[in-house]
């Protein structure tokens, strides 16, 4: 079981190395082939990154722009899928802080502040959404890209660009805010 594992991923690797040979030469459906089967992945890690699907979408597409004008760049002795996971954080956190520049643009002066709302009329799934919220971004990201896609701390740490140790801490004070911010629900952080 682990040795058919350990050959597909080989053999993914291998067709990534392929595929990003021929797009440096200009093949578009190399490309093509690379953003269909890497696509389900950056759209994942954008979302859990952003709040909304079309915000998620529309960062895949600017990160895959940007795999186009750098695959010339790209290292082919290294993995594609921890650069193309790095290149999509950084389009969704760009997408991002625009979205919030617009939005604190927008705001009327006369507006409550975000987040006065009790949470005791919100259902459990609500609470942490909630709470995730309240997390800084990138304590968000962390949380999301290992509780919930399973990436390691080295994976993650690739993805934001930070030391893996920096990744360690910030997921253990991200699990200590969630877990003050949902002891009345009691939900296992």
């Amino acid at each position: 079981m682990a040795s058919s594992i350990a050959g597909s991923i080989a053999d993914g690797r291998r067709k990534d190395l392929e595929d990003i040979r021929q797009a440096k030469t200009g093949d578009t459906n190399a490309f093509a082939a690379l953003v269909h089967r890497h696509t389900p992945r950056a759209y994942a890690i954008a979302r859990a990154c952003l709040h909304s699907h079309a915000d998620a979408e529309d960062a895949v597409q600017e990160a895959w722009l940007r795999v186009w004008k750098a695959i010339d760049r790209f290292d082919d002795s290294c993995a594609f899928t921890p650069w193309l996971s790095s290149i999509v954080g950084n389009a969704a956190r760009d997408l991002g802080r625009r979205r919030v520049i617009r939005q604190m643009e927008s705001l009327s002066p006369n507006m409550t502040r975000p987040g006065q709302d009790t949470l005791t009329a919100y259902a459990r799934t609500e609470a942490v959404a909630a709470a995730l919220r309240r997390l800084t971004p990138r304590r968000r990201r962390i949380v999301v890209l290992h509780d919930v896609h399973g990436l390691l701390h080295k994976e993650i740490a690739a993805i934001l660009d930070i030391p893996s140790g920096t990744v360690r801490a910030e997921l253990s004070y991200a699990r200590r805010d969630l877990r003050i911010s949902l002891t009345d629900w009691k939900v296992a952080v």
